[in-house]
């Protein structure tokens, strides 16, 4: 197998042929990188430090021979979703609709939490794990478009209330920003709202910038300043 670096200094690795210097392969496919680290422990169960925490896994999953839990020629992505308006309605829709489209998903455990950086209803978040073939800049226009489909306002302050927000967090251990508010990995992993949610469903993935895992990154966070309840959808 051999590796090629993206522009963002990334290493992408392909079958059979090196990637291209723009991270794609001499087929015209994305070549995202192989995650070979394990993304939450089998029984379903991760542990911290206010308990263990419960989270959904709609499928066992199975290592491939190399040791990684997905093909190697699909990216491992982790998302971020969050409504303060009808939120349970809107998650579960979003949801059964990632579900349809990508197949078996991780979901972890939602939480309530205030908004951040305006002054609106309390949040509702949650985290997805899944598998895709898709470019980072495809993916996020597939989002911004299920996104619109249950209600996404365009013609207000971005930060504002919200029927749906879904956003890409980490696409493997790519480095990037683009168009439609691309940036990965997402800078709100500063947040408890995104960083909980991934850390329960991917404890051991690791940050492609500070190499921290999710584990040690909320180890380290300090919960009283954000908290966090736990929330059925």
């Amino acid at each position: 197998m051999l590796r090629g670096a993206g522009k963002t200094g990334r290493l992408f690795k392909s079958r059979g042929a090196a990637c291209e210097p723009s991270g794609h392969h001499p087929s015209g496919r994305f070549c995202p990188s192989a995650c070979l680290r394990s993304i939450a422990s089998t029984d379903g169960q991760s542990a911290f430090a206010d308990g263990p925490v419960a989270c959904e896994r709609t499928e066992p999953v199975t290592p491939t021979q190399n040791g990684s839990e997905h093909p190697i020629d699909m990216a491992r992505v982790y998302l971020s979703l969050g409504s303060n308006q009808e939120p349970h309605r809107y998650l579960r829709a979003a949801l059964n609709e990632l579900r349809a489209h990508f197949g078996d998903i991780d979901v972890s455990p939602a939480y309530r939490s205030a908004a951040v950086g305006f002054d609106g209803a309390d949040f509702i978040n949650l985290a997805v794990g899944l598998d895709t073939e898709l470019s980072p800049n495809e993916l996020n226009d597939w989002l911004h478009a299920l996104e619109d489909r249950h209600g996404r306002r365009r013609d207000v302050p971005r930060y504002a209330d919200r029927t749906l927000d879904v956003d890409i967090v980490l696409y493997d251990d790519l480095v990037t920003q683009g168009p439609g508010h691309l940036d990965i990995p997402r800078k709100e992993l500063k947040h408890a709202f995104v960083l909980k949610p991934i850390a329960d469903i991917a404890p051991e993935m690791r940050h492609p910038v500070n190499g921290r895992t999710m584990a040690e990154l909320w180890a380290a966070f300090p919960v009283e300043s954000e908290p966090l309840i736990i929330e059925q959808l």
